[in-house]
């Protein structure tokens, strides 16, 4: 039996999570390589009583039968520290039992309830899996519907800043979800190079050849009724930050510059997708939009030719690394994206595996590079396998897998 036992913290559970791509599957992958893991996830109440029941809202755990999981309910701000008791509750065996547990805690929210076991059992180590900066996040969507915080809030975005602070200064080892957040943490937290491991959204490469994948495309785009066409495809959740009105504005410039052009959108916002099509007049014989499962998302991107990735400028978007630009290069496709994502600008202008536009809001601008982006895509074979390469080299889970274990087994010690 293992002295250590190995947790995946998931604060937010399904509703803020890309599930498979960013948690399940990097699981597998290390499961594959020797260590056993177990997740924790906590859930709203009305989430979590749904699961514990078997209702609807509870079902989409059934795709975790592979695993070994608890699900909890999650009490707003960790009043009374009343979620820290409820995953003692859990690790309560471990402990028990004098194991070591290594916590990979995801968010500071999960670090911060972690921690507070981890000063008082000398046998708890704690990652901080850092996803991107949670008060920027919160501070955006307060002010969407409010340009001034109310004094709640501001209370609430001071205690995620001190969050953010104190996990990145007590965790065992810090996780950054791209090298810019990295760089941007250390100007204010002051730690060693050894504390720190660059864990992207990464992605699966597909083991095919030119050739191969070439018969898949056209196997696929034939199924979709998509020949002859040139596809742009959004991938992903639809919110204010995807900015679903430029989406359908690109789109709409794109299909000017190119008539033979159609718009894929893979998402489980289908209504609302829709509508933003709808309200910019799109013709519905242009566009198509499906609910796609995880496990076919790439078999179904490398129909497409032109991967849309729109942010703005703020720190929200800034230190990101969104899992479908690693599933857009790995599919072959040219990306459209603005110069919000510091690590998405910099592959794209080294490899030259898309377009950059500068301003959204500068038709000009906006017609010129698109026009470019729309000339880019002609010459399938080249284009592909020069986004295949840049995926390969910057977001495959061959090249940080070990790492993370080897990391696992260092806290385990």
């Amino acid at each position: 039996m293992s002295d250590t036992s190995y947790r995946f913290f998931i604060y937010y559970g399904f509703e803020k999570t890309v599930i498979e791509a960013q948690v399940l599957t990097p699981v597998r992958l290390l499961e594959e390589s020797g260590l056993h893991f177990k997740l924790v996830f906590m859930e709203n109440f009305k989430t979590w009583l749904s699961y514990l029941l078997g209702g609807e809202e509870g079902k989409r755990f059934g795709r975790l039968k592979e695993f070994e999981f608890a699900v909890l309910p999650r009490i707003p701000k960790n009043f009374l520290w009343l979620n820290s008791l409820l995953v003692l509750f859990v690790l309560r065996g471990d402990l028990r039992r004098k194991k070591r547990v290594v916590i990979q805690a995801r968010g500071f929210q999960a670090t911060q309830i972690a921690l507070g076991l981890k000063k008082i059992f000398r046998k708890i180590r704690v990652i901080c899996d850092v996803r991107g900066v949670e008060s920027a996040e919160y501070d955006y969507s307060a002010r969407l519907k409010s340009k001034e915080l109310n004094f709640f809030q501001k209370w609430w975005l001071r205690k995620l800043t001190f969050y953010e602070s104190r996990s990145l200064k007590e965790a065992n080892k810090n996780f950054c979800v791209s090298s810019s957040l990295i760089g941007h943490l250390k100007t204010f937290i002051p730690r060693s190079e050894q504390d720190w491991l660059h864990v992207p959204c990464a992605v699966k490469i597909p083991n095919l050849t030119s050739e191969s994948m070439l018969k898949a495309r056209e196997s696929k785009r034939d199924s979709l009724g998509l020949k002859d066409k040139l596809v742009v495809v959004y991938s992903g959740a639809i919110g204010p930050w995807h900015l679903p009105e430029k989406i359908a504005e690109i789109f709409a410039e794109i299909l000017k510059i190119e008539p033979a052009s159609y718009f894929l959108g893979i998402t489980p916002s289908i209504k609302e997708l829709a509508s933003v099509f709808g309200e910019h007049q799109i013709p519905p014989d242009k566009f198509k939009i499906l609910e796609v499962p995880f496990p076919e998302i790439s078999s179904t991107l490398i129909a497409g030719d032109i991967g849309l990735l729109l942010r703005e400028d703020n720190p929200l978007n800034n230190f990101s690394c969104p899992t479908k630009f690693g599933e857009y290069l790995a599919a072959g496709l040219h990306i459209i994206s603005t110069q919000a994502i510091f690590d998405v600008r910099e592959i794209i202008e080294k490899e030259k595996v898309g377009t950059i536009i500068g301003d959204l809001n500068n038709p000009a601008e906006v017609g010129d590079r698109l026009k470019n982006a729309v000339a880019s895509t002609k010459d399938w074979p080249a284009r592909a396998a020069k986004s295949v390469s840049a995926a390969e080299k910057y977001f495959s889970w061959d090249h940080f897998l070990l790492k993370m274990k080897n990391v696992y087994l260092e806290l385990s010690k």
